[in-house]
């Protein structure tokens, strides 16, 4: 990676070099000598002097060059923590909506039940580098030894490398109401990557995620009730 911006700041510096020295022929040809009119020397002198201001004010616009090449290192570390938060950014902008008017609209229809909505970062300081989205009712304790809850999820995981995604609605009722995105996936190594195509799939599945955890909530608040 060193080399490669080494050799990318070499280019930037030769390119703006030779676009900012307007290279011209001398006057006259060859170099002049004792029998060059003096007409000729002088314009050698003033052609020198010109050159020599041209390469002077070249040498100020590359050491500029240079200090703006040199940002180069930063602008990758950045572009890759900027990366993962537009990734973020942009899967809430497609479903985050979709849970809060969910959550909303149960809020009505339940009042007894208690609704939360999140989105925080998830695995930072591991492989994992994720971030949890979703909706969660939370029910009056049904039995002691159960803290009963559904919750639908979006998440994403891998963010500083292939971004992945899966949704799923998970209970500790016994009801038959979970439902995942990534079907048949053992571990998030295995969802599906971050695309235009995923995120359409998990857009149109989204009704069905939220049917069920709504599906899931009417039945645990008969159990709770």
């Amino acid at each position: 990676m060193l080399i490669g911006l080494l050799c990318l700041r070499i280019a930037f510096v030769l390119i703006e070099f030779n676009r900012l020295v307007d290279w011209q022929d001398p006057p006259g040809a060859g170099c002049p000598t004792l029998a060059t009119p003096l007409s000729l020397w002088l314009g050698w002198a003033k052609f020198v002097r010109s050159t020599k201001e041209q390469i002077s004010v070249s040498m100020i616009h590359c050491r500029a060059a240079i200090l703006l090449s040199s940002r180069v290192s930063e602008f990758t570390f950045l572009s890759k923590s900027q990366l993962m938060n537009n990734t973020v950014r942009h899967v809430e902008y497609l479903f985050q909506n979709m849970l809060e008017t969910c959550g909303s609209e149960l809020r009505i229809r339940y009042p007894a039940l208690k609704f939360q909505l999140w989105s925080y970062p998830v695995g930072s300081l591991t492989t994992y580098q994720g971030h949890s989205l979703g909706i969660e009712c939370i029910f009056p304790r049904i039995r002691v030894d159960i803290f009963d809850h559904i919750a639908l999820s979006i998440d994403v995981c891998h963010l500083d490398s292939v971004p992945r995604i899966n949704a799923d609605v998970v209970s500790s009722l016994a009801c038959d109401c979970e439902i995942s995105f990534a079907k048949g996936c053992f571990s998030s190594d295995e969802w599906p990557s971050i695309s235009e195509e995923s995120l359409s799939a998990l857009q149109k599945e989204m009704p069905n995620m939220i049917g069920a955890f709504c599906s899931a909530v009417e039945q645990g608040s008969i159990l709770a009730s």
